[in-house]
């Protein structure tokens, strides 16, 4: 037998479960990279984890490292030796070369070819060694290398760590690794693991990785994380099927009870109807942050689903009086949502007109929240005047209501119930909105004016609302631009590539007319507040986001920017069209051929002054090549098309007519008149392509 299984289990205090779950993904990455390090081949390995523990899993684990050979080169052969001669022996710079090397025997040395020079050389070979020597030393650069964002030191140990280790159990190949001083952490090696915390608390001898797995399932412990989401799920399902109810799952909550869980059971709770008379935001998000429930709604196939006063709770417990668990944790919700109540009814007591935003500082140097929003209600009006025609209401009575909105949309940020949940920011301003008699449009775009909040969450339900969006993500945009505050690498305070992506989506959705240059500086001029800065700045910022707005080809996207389009909805047309032409069966197999032509076209003036001036004599064309190119060109540049598609079939069918040209046409000619007259002519051509993009970025 060359290899057995290798299991690690690292035994500590309660992980915290978000710190563990960023750091999980990348755990055997590391692990492997060790590996690699000492040159061991393993076979597959697997990572599981507990809010107790972690084990590593690793099969094939070799019983001895690979023989492998250490090579070192020294100085030339004609500095090193004697008289320039290796046969007169080494001088004081050879001999020292084999001096560090710690040998002894320096007579009959060996040279070697490097870099075309021969130098002396040395080759050590290292034998094979047993594995189980390296495998604590893995095992602490291992979890010196693991990066939960804080760290703890404990008693009089020398590392730091997330918790406190109490135990590094390894079972390999019968190998006695107990008793081993890990001073690094303050204790002494076991072979031995623990229970659930409600089957004792003594250490379990384990002697294989067998035994340990056969252990803790007895002792209900289910180490694979994987398996305890699979429980969860079967038991909420049989949960819904019992009660007739629809268990909410949030993919972030279920990852949390999972990793804070060893043996999860689900259990259905209930809490006081009365308390439904709250928004449900309100109470799914209390159950959620402060409780990590489960939000549970009413099963009605004819509409869609309400809140129902029940709740999935994940306990931990292998307690059998499930009721008892059950009672405690209604209780601890009871006064959580009494809590909200209060919250929620002292809130609505205060007219959101007289939320006092002067008082809240936006950010440092651009002014308090009431500075926002006038500047905001500023952008709002010309994006009003812009899209008028898509509201489907008079300019007039559109002017007023998103005035009003942009008025009272900061205003929940003052409230006692955002304090306590801030992921609830718009969604009471809405609810408070209505209840103070607001129009409901107005309310409405309230609640979405933060939309979208990720890349696939949901976008603002109308233009209005899309309105008084775009207007609180341009100002946050200008505004932290002006002073600065501009991402770099993966620092990003103010989600500011959030924001941007947004406010490209809801522009691409509604079809809406937004050109990143001229908009920009009109916005910025009529605002008139912000303090200076490079606006094409923030204009490239925005063209970078669009790589992850149009999923193709970037060099398709990067060909549209070369252009001077900066219509947000014309660059998105332009890039689908292009990528439609060239996904086209038909055009398949002759992309290379399609571009060539154009490139070389490109290729002729790419030095050239893009202000120069691209005039042209057709009396001075002399070849019928030219007369044929020109006669295509000009039936493209006076047609009108139906469609960019059909526009871009024409441009790509000049291609015939251009490869004839450059057979047959000396574009640089003795006579420096023609040899203008014929670059200003292709150079016209080229500029004609920009209509749709700079065809040379593009990468097939």
């Amino acid at each position: 037998m060359h290899s057995d299984e290798l299991l690690v289990e690292i035994l500590v205090e309660e992980l915290p479960a978000q710190a563990l779950l960023n750091e999980y993904k990348e755990m055997p990455k590391k692990l492997h990279a060790l590996f690699n390090k000492r040159a061991l081949e393993v076979g597959n390995i697997e990572i599981f984890y507990t809010p107790r523990r972690l084990c590593l899993l690793v099969k094939d684990f070799p019983l001895l490292t690979q023989e492998t050979k250490e090579e070192f080169f020294g100085p030339p052969v004609k500095i090193a030796c004697n008289y320039q001669d290796k046969t007169q022996g080494l001088n004081e710079l050879g001999l020292g070369f084999y001096q560090k090397l710690g040998l002894k025997d320096r007579q009959h040395f060996q040279t070697a070819f490097k870099n075309n020079k021969e130098v002396l050389y040395h080759a050590k070979i290292h034998a094979k060694e047993p594995t189980k020597d390296l495998i604590m030393p893995i095992v602490l650069e291992f979890l010196e290398g693991l990066n939960f964002g804080k760290s703890m030191r404990w008693g009089n140990v020398e590392k730091s760590f997330i918790r406190p280790i109490h135990n590094i159990c390894v079972l390999f190949n019968g190998e006695n690794f107990n008793g081993i001083e890990v001073k690094e952490y303050g204790f002494k090696t076991k072979q031995a693991t623990k229970a659930h915390r409600q089957e004792g608390f003594d250490f379990i001898q384990v002697d294989s990785p067998k035994a340990y797995f056969e252990v803790l399932e007895k002792k209900h412990v289910i180490l694979d994380p994987k398996k305890r989401e699979a429980k969860i799920l079967q038991e909420i399902k049989e949960l819904e099927t019992k009660h007739n109810i629809i268990v909410e799952i949030d993919r972030d909550l279920l990852d949390e009870v999972v990793a804070i869980t060893e043996y999860p059971s689900a259990l259905l709770g209930e809490f006081d109807k009365a308390f439904l008379k709250l928004p449900s935001e309100i109470i799914t998000t209390s159950m959620k942050e402060n409780q990590r429930y489960f939000a549970a709604f009413n099963q009605k196939s004819q509409e869609s689903p309400t809140l129902h006063n029940g709740f999935i709770v994940v306990s931990n417990a292998i307690n059998k009086d499930k009721q008892k668990i059950i009672a405690g944790n209604q209780k601890v919700l009871k006064a959580r949502l009494s809590d909200a109540v209060f919250f929620y009814e002292n809130d609505l007591k205060k007219p959101l007109d007289n939320a006092p935003l002067e008082s809240v500082v936006f950010v440092q140097g651009l002014g308090t929240l009431k500075d926002k929003m006038e500047r905001e209600a500023i952008i709002a009006q010309y994006l009003t005047q812009k899209y008028a025609s898509s509201l489907n209401m008079p300019l007039e009575k559109a002017l007023e209501l998103v005035s009003r909105a942009v008025r009272i949309a900061k205003a929940d940020l003052l409230s006692e119930m955002v304090y306590e949940f801030s992921e609830l920011q718009g969604i009471m301003g809405y609810y408070y909105a209505l209840k103070q008699n607001e129009n409901e449009l107005v309310a409405l775009s309230v609640k979405e004016q933060y939309l979208p909040t990720s890349e696939n969450a949901p976008l603002p339900s109308s233009v209005f609302s899309a309105i008084v969006a775009l207007s609180l993500k341009l100002d946050s945009l200008f505004s932290l631009f002006s002073v600065g505050k501009i991402p770099s690498g993966s620092k990003d305070p103010f989600a500011l590539r959030r924001l941007s992506f947004g406010l490209l989506k809801i522009v691409a959705y509604y079809g809406l007319e937004f050109d990143l240059k001229a908009d920009l500086k009109n916005l910025f001029e009529k605002v008139g507040v912000y303090q200076s800065f490079d606006l094409e700045v923030l204009e490239k910022f925005l063209l970078e986001r669009f790589n992850n707005l149009i999923d193709c080809n970037p060099s398709i996207i990067r060909s549209v920017l070369n252009t001077n389009e900066r219509d947000i909805v014309k660059i998105i047309q332009k890039v689908k069209a292009l990528k439609r032409f060239l996904d086209d069966p038909k055009n398949a197999q002759k992309k290379e051929l399609l571009f060539s032509a154009f490139k070389r076209l490109a290729n002729i003036n790419k030095d050239r002054n893009p202000n120069e001036s691209s005039e042209f004599f057709i009396s001075l064309f002399k070849e019928l090549q030219e007369h044929a190119l020109f006669e295509a060109f000009n039936a493209i540049k006076t047609s009108a098309f139906e469609s960019l598609d059909s526009k871009i079939e024409a441009y790509f069918g000049l291609r015939a007519p251009l490869e004839e040209y450059f057979k047959s046409v000396l574009v640089m000619d003795k006579d420096i008149e023609i040899q203008k007259n014929r670059k200003n002519f292709l150079w016209s051509v080229y500029q004609s392509f920009l209509e749709i993009g700079d065809i040379k970025e593009i990468a097939i």
